[in-house]
């Protein structure tokens, strides 16, 4: 043996973050249209836990009582029985930024399928963080988006305040 070695650690152990905002927000609608992505006749709209969401019109999903800094992930389904050439609505915040955790694109949106093929079916997935207690999430109005018998499903889930606490 030609010594000794002495080690020190310091650990800190750190309690989990839990949000009281845990919730999960669905909503199926049908009379969905590109002018109308939310839909006009809610078929079943659930709010689970302390989810905090509400539809305010075709274009409009309103949060209330968030926790600035709380983030969420949503995904919109649209589902027509005529095929179009799709062209995605803008998704605008008010209240809250979106977040760029899904694919690298800035705007932080997984199209699927990718604009400009033809399909009877279009989907999103977009994350935000709350910037503000309250406010709404837009879809624009200038898509392109299938027609025919046409069902709509948002789902909005909470995943944790800036996705992971700034003292994880």
């Amino acid at each position: 043996m030609v010594g000794e070695l002495w080690v020190t650690y310091d650990v800190v152990l750190k309690r989990p973050y839990i949000s009281g905002n845990t919730g999960l927000y669905h909503r199926y609608s049908g009379a969905a249209t590109a002018l109308l992505p939310f839909g006009t006749n809610t078929i079943t709209q659930t709010n689970l836990g302390a989810s905090n969401f509400s539809y305010v019109n075709g274009t409009n999903i309103a949060f209330n009582n968030v926790a600035v800094g709380d983030t969420f992930v949503a995904t919109w389904l649209y589902v027509g029985t005529v095929g179009a050439v799709v062209a995605y609505p803008a998704i605008t915040y008010t209240g809250a930024v979106a977040v760029n955790a899904l694919n690298g694109d800035a705007a932080s949106v997984l199209n699927t399928p990718a604009a400009g093929v033809t399909s009877i079916t279009a989907s999103q997935i977009f994350t935000f963080t709350a910037t503000a207690s309250s406010g709404l999430i837009t879809f624009g109005t200038a898509g392109t988006l299938p027609t025919g018998s046409i069902y709509v499903e948002l789902l909005i889930t909470y995943v944790g305040p800036n996705v992971l606490p700034a003292n994880w």
